[in-house]
């Protein structure tokens, strides 16, 4: 089959369009994962020490980030905890924060003792960087409130 003339500028100038619109809009594959520093806070008579694992998109592919924590507090050790935290926020916040735009999220922090805690925050990108910037995380528990500031990277 023969294609006209006429058509195959039109064709090549699609196809020419459509590699140079690259991923569509709101897909974030290039942000494989989202790494939190380790923070501390004080709490009454001590300090609570947060680590996250690297938070990666869940099992099924779809919105969220998911890693494991621990909350170490000390002196008192037996209000520490640890856990699987799951962050909701979609592809297009992802995308936004990846672009340099401030987010909010929440969450879900299920410790491996039954307690789920509920999780708010903000990322803050850096003024030199898109991949990091600075972050707020508070976690409501039954045990109290603990906010943590640090700072955030995004690995691509």
């Amino acid at each position: 089959m023969k294609t006209p003339r006429r058509l195959v500028p039109l064709l090549f100038a699609v196809w020419t369009l459509l590699l140079a619109a690259g991923p569509a809009r709101g897909e974030d594959a290039a942000v494989r994962e989202l790494r939190i520093d380790p923070s501390t806070t004080g709490v009454p008579l001590g300090k609570a020490r947060l680590t996250v694992d690297a938070l990666t998109r869940g099992r099924n592919g779809g919105d969220g980030l998911q890693g494991g924590y621990k909350v170490e507090v000390s002196p008192i050790s037996f209000a520490s905890e640890e856990g699987r935290l799951t962050i909701s926020v979609s592809g297009e916040t992802l995308r936004k924060l990846a672009e340099g735009q401030e987010v909010s999220f929440t969450g879900q922090a299920a410790s491996t003792n039954g307690n789920n805690s509920t999780v708010q925050g903000t990322a803050t990108p850096g003024k030199d960087s898109k991949d990091g910037g600075t972050i707020r995380v508070r976690i409501d528990s039954k045990k109290g409130k603990l906010v943590f500031k640090t700072t955030y990277h995004l690995v691509r």
